[in-house]
């Protein structure tokens, strides 16, 4: 197991918000500094090792359907199919890229899909 780098964790993520504004034409800047705070937030609770030692695969997987199962319910909870047009895309992009998420994660962890 090696050390966690967060020198390393911004890169990615600032290239990740790089990358959503070339790719997807989404300005997404406070992202990082949102990630860093939970990063940080279980190194105080728990410490780096509880993490970097453990199945983070795994912890994806179970993190992606509490996505889809949030966006749907806060999408019913805002009038369903009548909810406004830019709050139901939203909420349907959330739904598109939890899955795309859960995929990719299966795809790292060596799943045949």
């Amino acid at each position: 197991m090696s050390a966690r780098s967060r020198d390393f964790e911004r890169r990615l993520l600032d290239e990740t918000v790089r990358r959503a504004g070339v790719e997807y034409g989404v300005h997404c800047p406070a992202y990082p500094a949102a990630v860093e705070q939970r990063l940080e937030l279980g190194a105080e609770r728990y410490g780096d090792a509880a993490f970097l030692g453990r199945d983070n695969l795994r912890e994806v997987l179970e993190e992606t359907p509490d996505v889809a199962g949030y966006a749907l319910l806060e999408l019913q909870a805002r009038g369903g199919e009548q909810a406004p047009p830019r709050l139901f895309t939203a909420l349907r992009r959330v739904l598109l890229h939890g899955a795309l998420c859960d995929h990719h994660a299966r795809v790292a962890g060596g799943e045949e899909l």
